[in-house]
């Protein structure tokens, strides 16, 4: 059950998740992008080999991953955890997503 939440008391992802005007230049948001920017760019830094480890900051990004994902590099995303991914899925080279609204 969704929470009763007025303008007011809404915070500016709560505002942006809901389709509402939103300050983009909140604190919390540029936190946000700031945490999944290292995670892609640790992705991003990984080789081929490390498929556990890009599975584990896949996971750490991602509101849901599937099984047998492979993305490839160089990956980028706003939030990510926005981002759900199903099974048997392959995302190539030069991937953008972006991921503010649900």
């Amino acid at each position: 059950m969704k929470p009763n939440l007025t303008k007011l008391n809404m915070t500016e992802w709560d505002k942006m998740q809901e389709h509402q005007i939103y300050n983009d230049f909140d604190a919390d948001l540029f936190n946000l992008r700031v945490k999944a920017k290292k995670l892609f760019k640790e992705f991003n830094r990984t080789e081929d080999e490390e498929v556990e480890r890009r599975q584990e900051i896949m996971h750490k990004l991602f509101k849901k991953v599937g099984e047998r994902v492979w993305m490839e590099p160089d990956f980028a995303c706003e939030f990510g955890k926005n981002i759900t991914i199903g099974n048997d899925v392959y995302i190539n080279f030069g991937c953008t997503l972006l991921d503010c609204g649900r």
